[in-house]
This record gives C-alpha cells, sequence and structure tokens, in this order.
C-alpha cells in the first residue's frame, strides 16, 4: 500500500503538476484524457485539469476569465471536443471532458435524468421531446421553433445541462445560405453512441463514477468528492450507493449530512412538501428578518435587493417599500403566490418578482445586486454564488445553523446560529462547511482556498486553513490505491 507522500508524488506524475510534465502537443493533450478519463477545463478541484497540465503563461496575468486561460494553448480544449470528446455541465455547471470510457460511466446517470427531468416540469419534457422528434438543434432553430425568448429557452436547457439530460457546444456551418455558427443543443441520448454501461442504476452508477474521479485526481480531500458532480440526490449518509473495484475509497462519507433519496431539494417532492406548508390554513406574518432590516439600514448601492429560499418574504416586501427592487427565490410556487399577493394589496413602491427555482442548481448572475439575504437555509455551493451575486460596496446577509450545530445542539433546542452581515469577497468557489464563526455589525466576510469561514472585524475564525492543493487539517483525504 502507497503511503500518502508517494500517493501526492504519484499525483503531481499522472495529474502532470509540474512543469517538466507540461503537455506540448494536441496529441499529448489527447493522450492525457484517454488516461485519466475526466478533464476539467480550469483547476477548480482535485480533479485533473487541462489548462493546468500546459503550464502556459495566461494570456493576460493578472485578469480573470477568458483572460487567464494559456496564451496560445487554450484552443486545445475545443479542438479535443472537434474529436468527438464529449463536453458536459455535470460538474455542476463547469465544463468536465470526457473519454468514451468516461462517458460510458455518465451514461446509465444522464439516461435517468432524462426520464426523471422530462417528468419533473412540462418545461422541461416540452424541450426534450422536441429534441427527441428533430434531433441536435441550433439555439436559434428551438427559439423560433418553440415560440420562445432566448432568455426562456436558457432557462429551460440550464437545468437540463448540468444534470446531463442535454449537452451544448458550439458549433460552424457552412452551406448555401452562408457561413452560420451559434450553440447547439442536443440531447445525452443522441450524443452517446458507445456501449452501455453494465450499472443501469444511477445511484450505483454515480459510485463508479466517483471512484473513477479519485482514479484519475489519484488523490482528493474527502469533502470534495460530493461536489465534483450535480447529483447529490443519489448520495446517502454513507455515500453513494457502491464503490467499484479497482480503488480504495476509506469513506465516501461528507462532512455535511448527505441528501437520503426521495428528498430531493427543487425536486416535485420537496417542492409538495414546501407547498404543503404554505398551503391550507398557513398564516404568513410577512415581517422582515432582523438581518434584513439590519442590511437594509446601512448605506447601499443601486440595484436590487435578492432574497433567496425566501418563503412568504418579509424581506422583499420591506425593500419593495423603501423603493427598492425586489427579487424572491423559492421552491414553493404557494408561498410565492402569497407573496405576490401581499405586495398587491399592500400596493409597495417597486416590484417584486418572484422566481420559482432550486437553489441546488440556479445561480444569481454576478454582481448583480445591492443586497443579497438568505435566512434559515444553508447549501454549500450557492454561497459563493450568493457573494459573487453582490455589488461593489454591497452587502450579504446570511444565517442558518451550522452542521454541528445542528447535529449537537438540536435535542436542546439551541437558538445557536451561523450569522454574517456584511460586505461579501467570496475567495474560493470550493469552500469547506462552516464552523461555529460568528460576527458582530459590519464585516468582510470570504472564504480562504482551505475552507475556513474568516470574518474580519471582531469575529472568531477557524485556524488550520491551507492553501491550495495543501488539503490539511480536518479534510480527510481519498487515494486511489
Amino acid at each position: 500500500m502507497e503511503s500518502l507522500a508517494q500517493l501526492r508524488e504519484r499525483r503531481e506524475f499522472e495529474c502532470r503538476l509540474t512543469p517538466d510534465r507540461a503537455l506540448e502537443s494536441l496529441q499529448e493533450a489527447e493522450a492525457f484524457l484517454r488516461d485519466r478519463w475526466l478533464l476539467t477545463r480550469t483547476p477548480d478541484s482535485a480533479l485533473p485539469s487541462l489548462y493546468e497540465a500546459c503550464h502556459e503563461d495566461p494570456y493576460q496575468p493578472g485578469s480573470p476569465g477568458f483572460a487567464s486561460w494559456p496564451a496560445t494553448k487554450w484552443p486545445w480544449f475545443g479542438e479535443l471536443a472537434e474529436r468527438s470528446y464529449i463536453v458536459t455541465a455535470v460538474h455542476r455547471g463547469k465544463n468536465l471532458m470526457v473519454s468514451s470510457d468516461g462517458a460510458q460511466l455518465l451514461d446509465p446517470i444522464c439516461r435517468a435524468e432524462i426520464t426523471r427531468m422530462r417528468a419533473a416540469d412540462p418545461g422541461w419534457a416540452r424541450l426534450l421531446d422536441h429534441l427527441a422528434a428533430v434531433g441536435p438543434s441550433l439555439v436559434d432553430d428551438l427559439v423560433a421553433e418553440l415560440r420562445l425568448k432566448r432568455q426562456e429557452l436558457k432557462a429551460l436547457r440550464s437545468p437540463l445541462e448540468r444534470c446531463g439530460a442535454v449537452v451544448s457546444r458550439w458549433v460552424e456551418v457552412t452551406s448555401a445560405h452562408g457561413h452560420l455558427e451559434g450553440r447547439e443543443i442536443m440531447r445525452w441520448d443522441h450524443v452517446y453512441r458507445g456501449p452501455a454501461s453494465a450499472e443501469g442504476d444511477p445511484a450505483t452508477a454515480l459510485g463508479d463514477l466517483v471512484v473513477a474521479g479519485v482514479r484519475a485526481a489519484v488523490l482528493a480531500p474527502e469533502p470534495e468528492l460530493r461536489r465534483w458532480f450535480s447529483w447529490t440526490w443519489y448520495w446517502t449518509d454513507t455515500g453513494c450507493a457502491r464503490p467499484a473495484t479497482g480503488c480504495s475509497l476509506r469513506s465516501l462519507r461528507a462532512d455535511r449530512p448527505a441528501l437520503a433519496r426521495g428528498s430531493v431539494p427543487g425536486m416535485p417532492g420537496d417542492r409538495q412538501r414546501w407547498n404543503a406548508r404554505y398551503g391550507g390554513g398557513f398564516i404568513a406574518s410577512f415581517l422582515a428578518h432582523p438581518i434584513a432590516e439590519l442590511a437594509l439600514s446601512l448605506p447601499l448601492p443601486d440595484g436590487p435587493v435578492l432574497d433567496l429560499a425566501s418563503g412568504p418574504s418579509g424581506a422583499a416586501l420591506l425593500a419593495a417599500a423603501t423603493g427598492r427592487r425586489s427579487v424572491a427565490v423559492d421552491v414553493s410556487d404557494v408561498a410565492l403566490g402569497l407573496l405576490a399577493r401581499e405586495a398587491a394589496r399592500r400596493r409597495v413602491a417597486a416590484p417584486v418578482a418572484a422566481v420559482q427555482a432550486d437553489l441546488t442548481s440556479w445561480r444569481p448572475r454576478r454582481e448583480s445586486c445591492a443586497l443579497v439575504l438568505c435566512t434559515g437555509y444553508w447549501d454549500l455551493d450557492l454561497f459563493p454564488g450568493a457573494a459573487e451575486a453582490v455589488l461593489p460596496g454591497g452587502l450579504l446577509g446570511w444565517e442558518a445553523f451550522t452542521t454541528r450545530q445542528r447535529r449537537e445542539e438540536a435535542d436542546a433546542g439551541s437558538p445557536h446560529r451561523y450569522r454574517v452581515v456584511g460586505q461579501a469577497r467570496c475567495r474560493s468557489r470550493s469552500p469547506a462547511p462552516m464552523t461555529q464563526t460568528v460576527c458582530h455589525g459590519a464585516a468582510r466576510a470570504g472564504i480562504t482556498p482551505g475552507g475556513a469561514a474568516r470574518l474580519r472585524g471582531g469575529s472568531r475564525r477557524r485556524r488550520g486553513s491551507a492553501g491550495p492543493g495543501q488539503w490539511r487539517g480536518r479534510h480527510r483525504e481519498v487515494g486511489a490505491r
């Protein structure tokens, strides 16, 4: 059995993390993909990254986004896709390229997601059925044929892409009518034509896929495994259904409680549960949370207020009463209906927009809101997106139970909560679960690459945060054996 030091050394070699192992040609990049099975475009996790393996200076040093890509090797990702390798969004909405072996592991999950998503929503069913009838289609054609606005089509296809039911790619077509280019949308079962996997159960197939991910990464922090792929609803308290042979996973346990099958956030059962709570004789108080009152009393830039997991939100009504546009996002259409009727009754000074969405996949636009609020809800993957949605000078207000507090204080009924009111600066898109941290008053909140909650301005913080790739402290590591 290899030691941890030996695994780290093997990871550096096989994932090409040192300059002497830099990819020098497209052929080497293709061989890298076929060896690892799974490649992200940019480094965002322990999974191997194509651009990280290039070891080339960025196109524009110090600038974010596309400018951070390799100066001359950045086209390789697209050129590999042109060689019939599939690029999906199942890595939580980010690009993940798979070899034929990786695609075979994805196949039973993506086919199951087509069936599940088709049954979950009439809009998704309409798009999936149309694609089944006409085949791969350009976005412009779908807009015309389905009589949708481009924004409406994007709202439909984005969740389908994240769960693997559909795949999109950029195409260029030359015909007698001239040169056309655009994004092409297709169902998974139109893209993957390889052999079917021996495993048909999606939960078990996810276990095999996670094992393949650990094999690709060689070594990975254990809490990260659950965040590699979009399908959190196939996890149980002990991880995935079955680890495949070939790798030794010490455990697939995550630091926060896993979701049991049948209780998926944002899916019909979850929506029905919250609709049942807010239906019948439920009487909404429409009182604004104290965090909302405090945040709205502080100086804010121009821009709307976003209330996540709002329910029948008093915060949205308070913001609208002050003349500020507000957007309430919740999985329950009944709760949002109560809110809309109350806003109409009060004739508030500014509009209140209601968005029914699954917060495990829905994300706000970057730097779009003066204030982002979330109370009584916690999602590890939502927090960075919420922080990034805050405009410069804006505020993030959040209150939720921590994992430890919910576990240790549940019987005692303790009101202890994790609370942040402050200017949000997200330093990493891959935070670890928050520990007991309380910030009093206005503070600057952020997340270190090692996962520790850091709150400046009279706050307590957890010690022992690690830099990128160091993964120490409470994070256990999972290695391929």
